[in-house]
């Protein structure tokens, strides 16, 4: 299996996806609100770049069917975009906030970066708490594009930190790798015992924090705690069938 990295969603753009599998990684924060709301029972999510698309988006999806629940998701500098119904807190997107839901979302890295991957084949989404999940389901595919979101188009800690995590998990799984050398550095990188401690002190993770979502980072960093699956076709993110 050949795996590269892009460092973030602009760098992605660049790549030629075709004939690969993308992993889409966000962990603080959009990846990790997916992975969460499609484990609560939302029906699907689906990302747009600009907010004026997702208004757009839900309009019409309301139209075709009036009896779907949507909901609007995402931020802007972290921050809940004026009148939608959620903001990129996976601790908001609880069960009962959105069972039977579909969900329109635009954050500022993360969409960017499933966008990105529209080329290849599918997408899985990732972040920490799925990482094994995703890793097993990777098997064989001889292509693997891990794509980190980054924040304001640069490096983020902890995105390398989970892409680690997934290639530590293949490594262990014994499958053949030949690692671009951003990925070898995402596995020499990887820590497992430090995550917590390495995010919180990162750009991103010091930001969140200044904004008062510690426990938001606390959630973000749980590691293989959750069997979720989205996978997404281009369009939109569902559950792995």
């Amino acid at each position: 299996m050949r795996v590269e990295v892009a460092v973030s969603a602009a760098e992605a753009a660049s790549f030629t996806m075709q004939g690969s599998v993308a992993v889409v990684i966000d962990v603080l924060r959009a990846t990790t609100v997916i992975t969460t709301a499609i484990a609560n029972g939302a029906v699907a999510c689906y990302p747009v770049v600009e907010v004026e698309e997702a208004f757009a988006l839900a309009n019409e999806i309301r139209k075709n069917n009036s009896d779907l629940r949507v909901l609007l998701s995402g931020e802007r500098g972290a921050v809940l975009i004026p009148g939608f119904d959620l903001a990129n807190s996976p601790l908001e997107f609880t069960t009962a906030a959105v069972s039977s839901a579909h969900i329109v979302m635009t954050t500022s890295n993360g969409t960017r970066a499933l966008v990105a991957a529209r080329g290849a084949e599918f997408a899985y989404i990732a972040c920490l708490r799925n990482a094994a999940t995703v890793a097993r389901a990777l098997g064989d595919y001889p292509q693997v594009i891990l794509i980190c979101s980054g924040t304001a188009d640069r490096a983020d800690i902890s995105d390398f930190l989970a892409a680690g995590a997934i290639i530590t998990e293949l490594a262990t799984a014994g499958v053949s790798l030949e690692l671009s050398d951003l990925a070898a550095i995402c596995y020499a990188y990887y820590d497992p015992l430090t995550l917590n401690q390495r995010i919180r002190a990162s750009f991103h993770g010091q930001r969140l924090l200044g904004l008062g979502l510690g426990d938001d980072l606390d959630y973000c960093c749980q590691l293989n705690v959750s069997d979720t699956l989205p996978v997404f076709d281009g369009h939109r993110i569902t559950p792995k069938s």
